[in-house]
């Protein structure tokens, strides 16, 4: 498993844990360079992917960015 996914499943339970405490209680801005499509894939657990996909995906405002990184034209002084 590469180590970013790997990560990612570490602080599964924190992250739904802090969903669930946010739930209702005004917006929470998430951002991602993984996209909603590849979240079963990512979290692996269907019962807790779905727990965190379904209150994200139903109630969210996505504004999906296109287009080439920034970082590439930058360089390091």
């Amino acid at each position: 498993m590469p180590a970013h996914l790997q990560r990612v499943r570490q602080t599964i339970p924190e992250f739904l844990e802090m969903l669930d405490d946010r739930q209702g209680q005004g917006a929470t801005l998430i951002t991602s360079q993984f996209p909603v499509s590849q979240g079963h894939e990512i979290i692996a657990d269907p019962t807790v992917a779905d727990a965190i996909l379904d209150p994200l995906v139903h109630n969210a405002y996505r504004i999906k960015l296109k287009g080439e990184s920034l970082r590439k034209g930058k360089t390091n002084p």
